[in-house]
């Protein structure tokens, strides 16, 4: 009644983020390409290191509107991610050939760094990134810098209500069929090791891991970025 029907019903906490991981399988299609006119929504999601045990990814998406279904659906297009191990820091920059999450994101953009590590146009295929969503608590510092240099339009994502309505708007999306995805398996782990988390009301609901070492890092960024690709007006 809730997926299908859009019916108010509780839902139970503590259960899986999707009742079985085949309601992810079946948005997989195949997408076209994704050219530099089509706008695109980037969504970032850093994670703070451990002493023990490995870290959580620090992972980017970009999503676009459906290609076919533009008026209410959304498209993944891209994801990736960086991890390090316990007690290492991540490099944001990285190198030329091996680019960390910063150096990735100002080439998304049409920019790179410079042997001095100044951000410069690119002369590198690029995408038209009409708005990066992050979220403020690892991400702060390096989102003002690059938005204050013209890489990109920076949003945060940070307060708990609107986390909590993307990641219901997420759920309804995949149930009805208004995401499509390539297949990605990395994606799909982190979607099938996610749980669900409910207010006191039951009515909001949010993204948790299942275990301490789950990684969803994909899951939040998708949710992340679909709400913003479908709150603009692309």
């Amino acid at each position: 009644e809730v997926l299908i029907g859009g019916k108010w019903a509780v839902i139970e906490e503590g259960q899986p983020f999707l009742p079985s991981v085949l309601w992810w399988d079946h948005c997989r299609e195949d997408l076209p390409p994704l050219n530099d006119r089509e706008p695109v929504v980037i969504a970032l999601d850093a994670a703070t290191g451990r002493e023990v045990g490995d870290s959580d990814c620090f992972a980017i998406c970009g999503i676009t509107r459906h290609p076919n279904r533009p008026d209410d659906s959304v498209a993944v297009r891209f994801t990736k991610t960086w991890q390090v191990r316990a007690g290492e820091k991540l490099d944001y920059q990285g190198t030329e050939d091996n680019p960390g999450p910063e150096r990735f994101l100002l080439r998304l953009c049409g920019f790179d760094l410079d042997a001095d590590k100044r951000i410069v146009p690119s002369d590198k295929p690029s995408y038209n990134v009409i708005r990066v969503v992050y979220d403020p608590r690892e991400l702060h510092d390096m989102s003002q810098r690059l938005m204050r240099e013209g890489v990109a339009s920076f949003r945060e994502f940070g307060q708990m209500s609107q986390r909590e309505e993307a990641d219901r708007q997420l759920l309804t999306l995949i149930t009805q069929k208004r995401l499509s995805h390539n297949g990605d398996r990395e994606l799909r782990q982190h979607i099938q090791y996610a749980d669900r988390k409910l207010d006191s009301t039951g009515k909001k609901l949010r993204i948790v891991k299942r275990t301490k070492n789950a990684r969803i890092d994909l899951a939040v960024v998708v949710s992340m970025g679909s709400f913003e690709c479908l709150r603009m007006n692309l």
